[in-house]
């Protein structure tokens, strides 16, 4: 009976480590809450599918998801390859972050490359896959707050302008390119290469310089 207990406890915890990140879900295990938290240096990525919506009209639910589920699993190992923690999808929308719940001096650096390679991925894809996909990236760097979101389903999200700035770029940018706003470019541009910046306006924040990633540098043995 004790080992049936210990191991529906360890299904549980596991389950909670999946859908929350792993030093949330063991502050929650041993506390019962978990406390929002300001995290200055971070590094916040929307990557979405262009014309998903439309063109998923089409399509039968079973190809939906089977669509949706083998690009969004290849975007958690590539997140998961650069120490990014994917925060949620919103419908076609990919959300990840560096530098929260654990602060990453990389935390531009790492994004960038994540980003960069999940264009990639389905610029590779396309080649033989039956339905061919486009993606908008946008990043951008700053300060947000971190907590758990309800009480009887669990979500641990982000909020903050820094969130709202970096799904600004990604609708500001073309298909297959990353836009970076000024923040992140200033962090990155002794190491990666971006094309002239171009002044945009964006509410609650006036003109602003966007440049978009054209190249990534290889990581450091110490990245």
């Amino acid at each position: 009976k004790n080992q049936l207990l210990d191991l529906e406890k360890q299904k549980s915890q596991d389950l909670l480590y999946n859908v929350l990140p792993k030093s949330v879900g063991m502050e929650l295990l041993e506390t019962g809450e978990c406390a929002p938290q300001l995290f200055t240096d971070t590094t916040v990525c929307f990557a979405d599918i262009v014309g998903f919506t439309s063109a998923s009209s089409t399509m039968t639910p079973e190809v939906i998801l089977r669509e949706l589920n083998e690009i969004f699993t290849a975007f958690d190992r590539i997140s998961l390859k650069n120490s990014c923690e994917r925060m949620k999808t919103i419908g076609d929308a990919f959300l990840f972050v560096c530098g929260v719940p654990e602060s990453n001096e990389k935390h531009v650096e790492n994004v960038a490359r994540a980003a960069f390679e999940m264009v990639d991925f389905l610029k590779t894809r396309n080649r033989t896959a039956a339905h061919s996909w486009q993606l908008r990236v946008g990043m951008h760097s700053g300060p947000l707050v971190g907590g758990v979101v309800g009480t009887e389903k669990y979500l641990y999200d982000i909020f903050g302008d820094t969130v709202n700035i970096a799904a600004r770029m990604e609708e500001l940018a073309q298909p297959m390119e990353v836009n970076v706003s000024s923040a992140s470019y200033e962090l990155l541009k002794d190491s990666f290469v971006f094309s002239d910046g171009k002044s945009v306006e964006i509410k609650g924040k006036g003109q602003q310089v966007i440049y978009t990633l054209r190249s990534v540098s290889e990581p450091s043995p110490t990245a």
